[in-house]
């Protein structure tokens, strides 16, 4: 007998709605992430809860770290009003999920006498308590991470890390030894088409036994030329925000096939993912839609229609509608 337990960790983006109903597509998200875990359990006789309780317990496990994301009291521009996102993670094997929280920065750098912002990795103590190995592990680094995903893409047996960026994305390989080494560039997966890569999911799409990538892209933002507020004047419900997206260039989403030596193809074009008029990519989901054995790609996408992703065996096709069609 086992018990099978499903994280989901969400972050999502200003003015958007959170309503998880698959078929009504209204949970624009910046970035999924689902972990399971199969956990033995001995049959036990128990009456069942009439209630359960979440109970904010960070400060006690020792996760106190702050996510920046931007200006704290006024936005000039649309990046600084997403977030970042989060992945409960093995990585060394130890039987203990692991968090790895991605982290930002801000336009104006770090105030003097505060140390920069980066991304964090605890370490499951096993006791209810993590400790802060970030600089330990190597994944020290400040920027505008968005989304994390989590997969071992060289089929060492440990899990790395994908994440995706404004700026140049970071794909951390797990040396098993409890550190980690970026190969983004190595492996071909640095570089953003539009500079600003939003969710990020691994999977099998061509099932050859190696994990593949899908990264979906926000918009083309250049900070040199991106309109601020007050030139707009961009408005929402009567209130000075942040400009976008709409009148700004919506992004292309990324799908990297693995070759299987640690490096990646763009098979974008080839596989038909660019064809489809939605944009503003956000969130990623993967899982297989129709039952059919082949992994389906599903992106939440701002202002626009979202984007249903059918993997075939001999292609990709696409929807895009308002609702994901009902298989």
């Amino acid at each position: 007998m086992a018990r099978v337990e499903l994280y989901l960790i969400y972050s999502y983006h200003l003015f958007t709605s959170l309503t998880f109903d698959l078929f009504a597509a209204e949970f624009d998200m910046l970035f999924l992430c689902f972990l399971v875990f199969t956990i033995p359990l001995a049959p036990v006789q128990q009456s069942i809860p009439t209630e359960i309780k979440f109970v904010e317990v960070a400060r006690q496990a020792n996760i106190t770290s702050k996510t920046l994301y931007g200006e704290e009291r006024k936005n000039k521009y649309l990046l600084e009003t997403t977030g970042s996102g989060a992945a409960f993670f093995d990585y060394d094997n130890d039987n203990w999920p692991d968090i790895f929280l991605v982290n930002g920065t801000r336009l104006d750098g770090t105030p003097v006498g505060e140390r920069a912002p980066t991304n964090r990795l605890y370490r499951n103590n096993g006791d209810g308590t993590f400790r802060d190995v970030t600089e330990k592990a190597g994944l020290v680094r400040t920027g505008w991470g968005q989304s994390v995903c989590v997969g071992d893409y060289d089929n060492d047996g440990d899990e790395d890390l994908f994440i995706s960026y404004f700026g140049a994305n970071a794909l951390y390989r797990n040396n098993g030894d409890g550190t980690f080494t970026d190969q983004a560039e190595r492996a071909g997966v640095a570089k953003n088409r539009t500079r600003w890569g939003s969710g990020a999911a691994f999977l099998d799409y061509d099932r050859d036994g190696r994990l593949d990538l899908f990264v979906s892209s926000y918009i083309d933002l250049d900070l040199k030329t991106a309109p601020l507020p007050e030139t707009g004047p961009c408005l929402y419900r009567g209130v000075m925000v942040a400009c976008g997206p709409p009148g700004l260039t919506g992004g292309v989403n990324t799908l990297y096939r693995s070759n299987g030596d640690g490096t990646f193809t763009d098979v974008s074009e080839k596989s038909g993912i660019t064809k489809t008029n939605g944009t503003y990519g956000l969130g990623v989901l993967v899982t297989d839609f129709n039952n059919d054995g082949w992994p389906d790609i599903y992106v939440a996408n701002d202002w626009r229609r979202r984007r249903f992703i059918s993997t075939t065996k001999t292609a990709l096709s696409q929807t895009s509608a308002s609702k994901p069609a009902r298989l």
